[in-house]
């Protein structure tokens, strides 16, 4: 009875991607300021995280046959990356939360979902992109903090 009809409204998520990408033979021959070669044979491929996981926990509430509200939090956890090829500087690994609740309103063939939630929600600072080999030494750039947002989308069935 009631018990079984929670569990249906519940939905879990898991999502788990390894990466173990190393280059087989791969021999850079830099003319640029210096003439010299790097061998990185062997390496571990930079920009791509070894570990990636994702959950999601979402409870759907039915109010009526044609109306339901939702909620859903998130995690998303990235192992730390290397951002060049000689394997000499990697990132730090993070952990980020988010959150979203909302309702999701069917009339005949038009789908109306109002909703806001919360990403990043306890504003962890946390390397959000690579600049992969930057001559510079810049290979880090911010991921978002901590930021709310809301949504209104209008859907349609033909």
């Amino acid at each position: 009875g009631t018990e079984l009809e929670i569990y249906r409204r519940l939905k879990f998520i898991l999502s788990y991607t390894l990466s173990d990408f190393v280059y087989d033979s791969y021999v850079l021959d830099s003319t640029a300021l210096t003439p010299t070669k790097q061998d990185f044979s062997g390496n571990i491929v930079p920009s791509v995280p070894e570990h990636n996981l994702y959950l999601s926990l979402s409870y759907a509430q039915p109010f009526s046959n044609n109306m339901n509200a939702f909620i859903r939090i998130s995690y998303a956890g990235v192992s730390g990356l290397w951002v060049n090829d000689a394997n000499t500087v990697k990132t730090d690994t993070y952990n980020i939360l988010n959150t979203v609740l909302g309702y999701d309103i069917v009339l005949g063939d038009f789908n109306l979902m109002l909703s806001a939630g919360v990403n990043n929600m306890f504003d962890l600072v946390y390397v959000g992109f690579t600049n992969t080999n930057s001559f510079s030494q810049r290979f880090y750039e911010a991921g978002e903090p901590r930021n709310y947002y809301g949504s209104l989308n209008i859907g349609y069935k033909f």
